[in-house]
C-alpha cells in the first residue's frame, strides 16, 4: 500500500540524519535512532497488514494512524533542520576571541532551545507510537488466532524480464471480424454525392474494447483518407481544447488556445477540410453536446467522409439529423475470453500461453469472474503472470477476488478485479500508480515528465548503480506490463524517443477510490472546498500542493 512507501522514505531519511548527526553534532542523535527503530518496526506491520487482504477495518485504521505519525515526524524533522540552518548561518564562525564568544552565547542558547523543543515533540510522538504498537500487537494476536490472510509476498521485481512486446498495443482475441466489418463500412463509397457525414457509433460497456477496436480500424484506413484525426473527448471536455486538438491533427500545427477564439478555430478546421475526404474518431464521447459543437467545424457536405464515435451511452450513438449506424460491441464469448486470459497469464510458461492442466479449474473460475471484459481479462492475466505457479497461490488470489466482490458493494465487478491488481503491485510502485491517477481523465502524460515528478515526490530513489530516473523508467514499464497504464503514442524529441501514456478511465476510477480511501490526495473544485481534513492530507501538506480537478 502507499503507506509502506512513505515509511521506506522516512526510514531512509532518518538513516541519513544519523550520519548527519555524527558529522554536524546536532544534539538529537538518540531521538533519531529511536524514531528509525520504531518506524522500521511499524514498516514490518504495514507489510503484514497489506497481506491480510487489506480489508480488515482495524488494520486499515492502524495503517492510517501510522501514516499520520509519519507526517508528524516529517514535519518535525524538516522544521528542526530549517531552524537549525538559520541559526548556524547567523552565528559567529569562531569563539576564540572573547567578544566573539559573548556574541556566540545567544546562538548557543537558541540551538539548545531548538533541541529541547525537538526532544519534547519526539517524546509526544513516542507516546502516540507506543499506543499504536500496543494496538498492533493485540490485532496481530487476534488475527493469527483466526484465518490467515490471503495476500502473499509480492515477489521480486526484475526489470530485465520485461519484453518489448508490451511497447506495442495488445491485440484483443476475437477482434478480427469486428475490424474487417468496420473497415468495409468505413471504406464503402456513399451512393449519393454530396451526402452528409456518415457516423458509425461503436457502443459497449466500459472495458469491452471499444477504443482498441476503433484504433485498429483507424490505423488500417487512415491512409485512404486525405485527412484524419483521433480525438479523446471524455466526460469533462473543454470545447476550445477539443477544437485545438482537431486543428493540430488535421492541419499539423499547434493551436494557441489563449489567443485564439472558438469561432476562428472552427473556421480554420472547416476551411482546411473543405473538399477533402477525411475520417474523424471521437473516442469516449459521453454527451451529444460535444458532437453538436464539433460538427460546426466540419464541412456541411463532404463525399465519403466518416466520423466514428466510441461511447458507453446508446443515446449518444444516435445523433439527431445525422445518418448513423450503431455497431454494438458485446463481451467476449467464453472461449475467446479463456484464450485471451491464458495468452496474458502464461506468457512466460513452457509451453507459452497454454494453461497447465492442474490450474484449469482455477483459470475457468477466474475467466468467469472477468465476465468477458477484455480489460479485466488482460489486467488479471498480467497480474497472474507475475505470481507463482502453485495451486495454493492461484486459489488464494481467486478467493481474494470472491471476498472483494461480496464485501464491497460500491465497486463493480471489473473495478474489483482492477483493485486486486493494485493490491498486488510491488509496494514501491503503488504511489507511482496513484500519482498517475491524479491526472484528469484521459490526460496524456509523457514518460520523462512523470518520472521526474516521481523522483521529486520521493516515490523513486536510486538503487545501486541505477539512478532514480532509471528506476522510475523501470517502474513505468512494469505498470505498462501489468496493464495499469496504457501506451498511447511515441515521438522523437531531440533524438530521443518520448512515450505518451494514459490511465484507462475505469482503472483511474479504481485509483481514485484508493486515493480517497487512503487519503493520498484530496479532490476539490476550488479553494472554498479546503477544510481541516484537506490540510491533513499529505498531498496538501506544507511541502507542496497538488490539485486533483474533477468535473
Amino acid at each position: 500500500m502507499a503507506t509502506e512507501s512513505l515509511l521506506n522514505f522516512l526510514v531512509n531519511k532518518l538513516g541519513e540524519m544519523v550520519i548527519d548527526e555524527a558529522q554536524l553534532q546536532l544534539g538529537i542523535g538518540n531521538d533519531i535512532v529511536f524514531l528509525q527503530n520504531e518506524f522500521s518496526g511499524l514498516k514490518a506491520f504495514i507489510q503484514k497488514s497489506d497481506r491480510m487482504r487489506n480489508h480488515d477495518e482495524v488494520a486499515r485504521e492502524l495503517v492510517i494512524q501510522v501514516r499520520n505519525e509519519f507526517f508528524k515526524v516529517e514535519d518535525v524533522l524538516e522544521e528542526f533542520l530549517f531552524q537549525m540552518k538559520i541559526i548556524r548561518s547567523k552565528r559567529p564562525t569562531s569563539c576564540l576571541d572573547f567578544k566573539v564568544c559573548i556574541h556566540y552565547i545567544p546562538f548557543l542558547f537558541k540551538q539548545l532551545t531548538l533541541q529541547r523543543r525537538f526532544h519534547y515533540q519526539v517524546e509526544n510522538i513516542k507516546k502516540e507510537v507506543g499506543e499504536i504498537i500496543k494496538r498492533q500487537k493485540m490485532f496481530l494476536q487476534q488475527f493469527e488466532a483466526g484465518r490467515e490472510g490471503l495476500i502473499h509476498d509480492e515477489g521480486t521485481f526484475d526489470p530485465s524480464c520485461m519484453s518489448s512486446a508490451f511497447m506495442k498495443e495488445r491485440d484483443l482475441v476475437g477482434i478480427e471480424e469486428h475490424v474487417k466489418t468496420l473497415v468495409d463500412m468505413v471504406l464503402e463509397e456513399d451512393e449519393k454525392v454530396g451526402c452528409t457525414n456518415k457516423i458509425i457509433s461503436i457502443v459497449g460497456m466500459g472495458g469491452v474494447g471499444k477504443t482498441t477496436l476503433a484504433r485498429k480500424v483507424y490505423h488500417t484506413v487512415r491512409n485512404k483518407f486525405q485527412s484524419s484525426a483521433w480525438i479523446t473527448v471524455s466526460q469533462a471536455f473543454n470545447h476550445k481544447d477539443i477544437l485545438a486538438c482537431i486543428k493540430q491533427e488535421v492541419v499539423h500545427c499547434s493551436a494557441d488556445t489563449t489567443s485564439t477564439t472558438i469561432n476562428s478555430l472552427q473556421k480554420d478546421i472547416r476551411e482546411h477540410l473543405d473538399g477533402k475526404r477525411y475520417i474523424l474518431i471521437l473516442d469516449d464521447i459521453w454527451d451529444l453536446k460535444a458532437w453538436e459543437f464539433i460538427k460546426v467545424a466540419l464541412p456541411m457536405r463532404s463525399h465519403g467522409c466518416k466520423v466514428i464515435f466510441t461511447t458507453r451511452n446508446a443515446k449518444v450513438a444516435k445523433p439527431i439529423r445525422e445518418e448513423y449506424f450503431i455497431y454494438k460491441l458485446d463481451k467476449l464469448p467464453y472461449q475467446c475470453a479463456y484464450h485471451l486470459f491464458c495468452r496474458e497469464a502464461f506468457i512466460n510458461y513452457d509451453p507459452p500461453r497454454i494453461c497447465p492442466s492442474y490450474l484449469r479449474d482455477v483459470v475457468d473460475r477466474m475467466v468467469i469472474k472477468c465476465d468477458g471484459l477484455p480489460l479485466a481479462l488482460i489486467t488479471l492475466g498480467a497480474l497472474m503472470s507475475k505470481r507463482g505457479c502453485t495451486m495454493l497461490e492461484w486459489v488464494n488470489i481467486l478467493e481474494n477476488l470472491s471476498w472483494e466482490m461480496s464485501n464491497d458493494p460500491h465497486l463493480e465487478r471489473m473495478k474489483t478485479l482492477l483493485l486486486t491488481s493494485y493490491n498486488y503491485l510491488p509496494s514501491q510502485m503503488k504511489n507511482c500508480f496513484l500519482h498517475c491517477c491524479m491526472f484528469s481523465e484521459d490526460y496524456k502524460f509523457n514518460s520523462s515528465d512523470v518520472i521526474r515528478m516521481w523522483v521529486a515526490e520521493g516515490f523513486v530513489v536510486s538503487e545501486g548503480r541505477k539512478t532514480a530516473e532509471e528506476v522510475g523508467a523501470a517502474y513505468l514499464l512494469e505498470l505498462l506490463e501489468r496493464n495499469m497504464v496504457q501506451l498511447i503514442s511515441s515521438s522523437m524529441i531531440n533524438d530521443s524517443t518520448v512515450f505518451a501514456y494514459r490511465v484507462h478511465d475505469i482503472t483511474r476510477e479504481v485509483g481514485i477510490h484508493v486515493i480517497e480511501k487512503e487519503q493520498f490526495a484530496v479532490s476539490m473544485n476550488n479553494w472554498h472546498d479546503v477544510n481541516d481534513d484537506c490540510i491533513s492530507s499529505w498531498r496538501l501538506g506544507h511541502r507542496f500542493v497538488t490539485w486533483l480537478l474533477v468535473g
